[in-house]
């Protein structure tokens, strides 16, 4: 009986999950351990003192116009939304910042993370020639599930986000409104996950019954 040889193209995309995978480790590394450790020990090498967010917001009622070139004749579009950068000295950032960042950098790691493991233990399996697997289901559908959290997730809390920083604005004068900026594309890619997990479980429990006939 010939040994089972994987595709080039599953060894390809192992090995290249396999490098996210593990570069997301030293990414998170760097940002959860490394970089606040520096803060803490040796504030002098903090390169960037003013941390830069960036948030979408709307323009109710400012009357903001852009000229088109569109045409021939020049034609207004009404500006509605656009997306903001905020600069500010971490003197002058308010206690709740910096906590509430690190957080959603932690959730935002714990996710993709997930969601490269359960990727790369799929192709894995894929290479071993099998994958119809049943294993293989639940990691197809956790592979929905984390995307679906993950995207979610940013999308409120770049929400509340605009939302403080929009407050302070008014408090200035500017008055601008927070946008509610999910990825749908991403989150019909993870519904579309979870619904093919179904395929590959039928697809396990048809190769299960075969191999029992056989």
């Amino acid at each position: 009986m010939q040994a089972y040889r994987p595709d080039r193209v599953v060894r390809i995309m192992t090995g290249v999950v396999s490098f996210a995978y593990y570069g997301a480790w030293v990414v998170a590394a760097l940002f959860l351990i490394v970089a606040p450790a520096l803060k803490k020990l040796a504030p002098d090498l903090v390169v960037d003192p003013t941390p830069r967010l960036a948030f979408p917001v709307t323009l109710p009622e400012l009357g903001a116009k852009a000229v088109s070139q569109w045409d021939v004749g020049s034609r207004e579009i009404a500006l509605w939304e656009v997306t903001g950068d905020l600069v500010q000295p971490n003197s002058q950032l308010p206690a709740w910042f910096g906590p509430v960042t690190y957080l959603a950098l932690v959730v935002g790691f714990v996710l993709v993370l997930l969601f490269l493991y359960q990727l790369r233990a799929l192709f894995c399996r894929v290479r071993e020639g099998a994958p119809f697997d049943a294993d293989n289901a639940a990691r197809m559908r956790w592979l929905g599930v984390w995307l679906l959290a993950f995207h979610l997730f940013y999308g409120g809390f770049e929400f509340c986000m605009s939302w403080n920083v929009t407050r302070e604005l008014a408090s200035s004068g500017i008055l601008v409104g927070p946008v509610l900026d999910i990825n749908w594309f991403a989150v019909f890619v993870a519904l579309v996950l979870v619904g093919l997990a179904e395929v590959f479980r039928r697809g396990a429990v048809l190769e299960e019954e075969q191999a029992l006939v056989v």
